[in-house]
């Protein structure tokens, strides 16, 4: 079993530069990483399934929420370089995507998955990361702006990463959530998209100098800079690990 663990762990590594730029290359890189899968229930009754990806450190885990209409693999050109960093991660199918399928699934699926939020931080938990500031939130555009919801209630979060984070995003206000949370963030978005607004700015002058802004060129939304710019994901990683 220890030899496995290993070449698996060396392939996350050879891996940790790829950019995910299709279905058939996601699917490739999704197999060489073999993650566990995980089912858990929320507190309202949803099923909610996610890809875990342990770290051997076991320090710090993640909670990475996608972007409306996608699913727990956008995050896969991320992952390698958050496991080389000793970061361990689990990407939820947040409720009405992936395979967290329910009575609202798809464009009628919920836009509030603070629930889903609880119920990944509480597994994580189970599996050892239950000391304060061991587990931290990434979020891309709505996923985002639950995250900071989720984090400004919570304040063992101490740490969120905001991929295009939007001004309200059906009911889901960063402003006002950027305003009760206490701990840090990184914000990266595109100066051209269109989708998030003012969201950025909303955060940043809520938060002050516990929030550090990074804007792209362009007009790309969410996970999507992964492959406009490369550039982020070690941007990430490093402001993660950060002082931790």
């Amino acid at each position: 079993m220890k030899r496995n663990s290993i070449f698996i762990i060396g392939a996350m590594f050879i891996l940790a530069g790829c950019i995910v730029r299709n279905s058939a290359s996601q699917e490739r890189l999704f197999s060489q990483l073999n993650p566990e899968e995980a089912y858990f229930r929320t507190s309202d009754g949803w099923r909610i399934h996610a890809d875990f990806y342990p770290s051997p450190k076991k320090s710090l885990a993640v909670i990475l929420l996608h972007q409306r209409n996608g699913d727990a693999k956008d995050w896969l050109p991320l992952i390698p370089s958050l496991i080389r960093a000793g970061v361990s991660a689990l990407a939820v199918d947040q409720r009405g995507a992936g395979k967290s399928l329910g009575a609202e699934n798809g464009v009628n699926a919920p836009w509030d998955t603070s629930k889903d939020i609880e119920a990944s931080v509480k597994w994580l938990q189970s599996r050892g990361f239950n000391k304060k500031g061991r587990i931290a939130l990434i979020g891309a555009s709505y996923g985002a702006n639950n995250a900071l919801i989720y984090a400004s209630k919570h304040p063992d979060i101490r740490k969120i990463i905001l991929l295009s984070p939007g001004s309200n995003y059906h009911g889901l206000i960063a402003g006002t959530a950027a305003g009760a949370y206490k701990g840090e963030a990184l914000v990266l978005w595109s100066q051209d998209d269109p989708i998030v607004q003012h969201g950025p700015q909303d955060v940043r002058i809520a938060m002050g100098v516990r929030c550090m802004l990074h804007p792209f060129s362009g007009d790309i939304h969410g996970t999507d800079m992964f492959h406009a710019d490369p550039a982020c994901i070690p941007l990430i990683v490093r402001y993660l690990i950060k002082a931790h």
